[in-house]
């Protein structure tokens, strides 16, 4: 055995490619980076809902107040409950809008959908349990 049988088993000859259908890994491209870095902020973004809630909870109570009618100690008029709804539709509808443009960014990842896809279920499972809770009040006061 000389010393050259060694070197020849122990590497690949330069024509001997590696094969057919497996490369080399390569590096992220730039906008690769900003779309996976767009879906992790696209999830942060959901955390904006439970403040929105919060926001969307004293619009709806501040609402009537400011209209001079005490919620806890009168009823109010079905239009200022319907007014104090749509504000507070619109505060909790915000964090949809930083969600949707940052799902967008991370468009081409796999799941990109998927943060906007849950804020719309929370935000309209908050809708739909206020406006019936508010048909609820209206019918049987």
């Amino acid at each position: 055995m000389s010393g050259d049988e060694g070197d020849e088993s122990a590497g690949l000859e330069p024509d001997q490619a590696e094969p057919e259908g497996e490369s080399a890994p390569t590096m992220p491209t730039r906008s690769e980076l900003r779309a996976t870095s767009a879906l992790a902020k696209a999830w942060w973004s959901l955390a904006l809902i439970p403040v929105a809630g919060v926001v969307a909870f004293l619009v709806g109570e501040g609402i009537p107040a400011l209209l001079g009618y005490d919620v806890v100690a009168t009823e109010a008029p079905w239009w200022v409950m319907v007014l104090a709804l749509l504000g507070a539709a619109v505060v909790m509808c915000l964090p949809l809008l930083v969600t949707r443009r940052l799902t967008r960014r991370a468009s081409g990842q796999p799941g990109s959908r998927t943060p906007l896809v849950v804020g719309t279920v929370i935000v309209g499972a908050f809708l739909v349990l206020n406006i019936v809770s508010g048909a609820i009040v209206l019918l049987f006061d």
